[in-house]
């Protein structure tokens, strides 16, 4: 999940005096992608050589890559940021043994750690168990809008 233009509609709409609070939810299940995904993207089509992908880049194969093998940080993970840096750093490291020319420095660490404190403060009130939020408006017969990723 990318939180930069979930926050920007977010924001606009409650500038026009739209509360958001209750109406949008984020999913606790949903994988977080990285800066750090992006980087991988790259260098993994550039390992493939003539035989790329044709990848846009984005990141999203190596979130997923993240997901299937279960070491992905989740929107769960924003809620306990006294393990969020151990947990993000043992993904860092692992892109770093596996791709050449991936580093990361500490200092890249701490600041994506504090970018995330914030997010996890901005969105807070929006993180919720969404399945069964689904589940129980189904059994409520409410009417649903469902928003995934878009690119």
């Amino acid at each position: 999940m990318i939180f930069d233009e979930l926050l920007k509609e977010i924001d606009g709409l409650e500038s026009n005096g739209v509360s958001c609070e209750g109406r949008i939810l984020v999913s606790d299940r949903a994988h977080l992608l990285f800066d750090f995904h992006q980087v991988v993207d790259g260098l993994r089509e550039v390992e493939l050589g003539n035989s790329f992908i044709g990848t846009t880049k984005r990141g999203i194969g190596p979130c997923y890559s993240n997901k299937v093998i279960r070491n992905g940080l989740r929107v769960s993970d924003l809620r306990h940021m006294d393990t969020f840096g151990a947990k993000l750093s043992t993904l860092l490291n692992d892109a770093a043994m596996r791709f050449k020319g991936f580093e990361y420095s500490s200092k890249t660490l701490k600041e994506e750690v504090e970018k995330y404190e914030k997010y996890a403060e901005r969105l807070g009130p929006y993180i919720t168990d969404t399945v069964h939020f689904m589940n129980e408006s189904i059994l409520q017969k409410k009417k649903i809008l469902v928003e995934g990723v878009r690119y």
